[in-house]
């Protein structure tokens, strides 16, 4: 009985000829790029078709089942990712969900070619974590997956089918580098005399001193942002050789780095003698010169 009601739910038609299967739910994927990070969902898009008592009726409380139909929903992403804080290597992985009436479990499976019956067992070496459903979502009629809430480094990956919304929140490893050695910023370790130069946020230019210091790991400076004011201390992070962006932090998780870059020019010894900052459509907002 449970069998029938599952393949009631997923609109699967299963015919003789050999073992050719014809699916009633069409295809759909989905693709989100995070700071260089691609991650990929391929599912089945069943409908609800006026079912009623879907979760807890024809899925049945505890049952693994995959969140599409057909072959199983899969995941891929080519960088190693956190989701809900559990650490999952790159790679591709089919996605498999334990409904309850509370908290549901989610796994990712590294056996990913599966189609979604009989249910599964679980696997020895998946990934497993744990999601809050939000169970009074507005009711949708063909099961979606959708990234919301993107940030520069992580984005919510949803689930929602009838009145189910699964949020699985997502961090990817950044692609600049946060931690630097000394050995590698020596070229910037110095004063310069930097100017800040007129531009749509700032009406008046004006000079002041911006020493790059190391300390642990990091590279900061400070920076003025209007004449009067106090230099507020800036982390930097290293893109490429000569190129610095600034990083902003709460405690030791970047949040995010700034789009503009400051650009800087060496001499014959590898020492920075000057940089400029500039903004991703090549406006020169600020210069500086080394003054030591």
């Amino acid at each position: 009985m449970r069998l029938v009601f599952i393949l009631a739910v997923f609109g699967l038609f299963c015919i003789s000829e050999g073992t050719a299967q014809v699916s009633m739910s069409p295809r759909g994927t989905v693709t989100q790029i995070i700071d260089g990070t691609t991650i990929t969902v391929n599912y089945a898009r069943p409908r609800l078709r006026d079912r009623a008592n879907l979760f807890g009726g024809q899925i049945f409380w505890g049952h693994i089942w995959t969140p599409g139909a057909d072959d199983a929903t899969t995941i891929e992403f080519d960088k190693e990712i956190k989701i809900e804080n559990v650490s999952v290597p790159a790679g591709k992985y089919s996605m498999w969900m334990v409904n309850n009436k509370e908290d549901w479990e989610v796994i990712l499976d590294p056996k990913w070619d599966q189609f979604h019956l009989p249910e599964p067992k679980r696997p020895e070496n998946g990934y497993f974590f744990w999601v809050t459903p939000d169970t009074m979502a507005t009711p949708k009629e063909t099961l979606t997956f959708d990234f919301s809430r993107l940030e520069n480094f992580g984005a919510d990956l949803q689930m929602h089918f009838d009145t189910r919304l699964v949020t699985m929140n997502i961090k990817v490893p950044p692609s600049i580098q946060l931690i630097v050695t000394e050995e590698e910023v020596k070229p910037y370790l110095s004063n310069f005399k930097a100017t800040l130069l007129v531009t749509e946020w700032n009406k008046e230019s004006f000079d002041f001193d911006m020493t790059f210091e190391y300390d642990e790991g990091k590279l900061s400076a400070p920076i003025k942002w209007n004449k009067n004011g106090e230099g507020q201390p800036t982390r930097f992070l290293m893109k490429t050789d000569q190129i610095l962006y600034m990083g902003f932090f709460e405690g030791d998780e970047l949040l995010s780095t700034g789009d503009t870059f400051f650009e800087f020019l060496l001499d014959e010894e590898g020492q920075a003698i000057s940089f400029e900052w500039r903004s991703p459509e090549d406006e020169l907002m600020m210069r500086g010169v080394r003054s030591n």
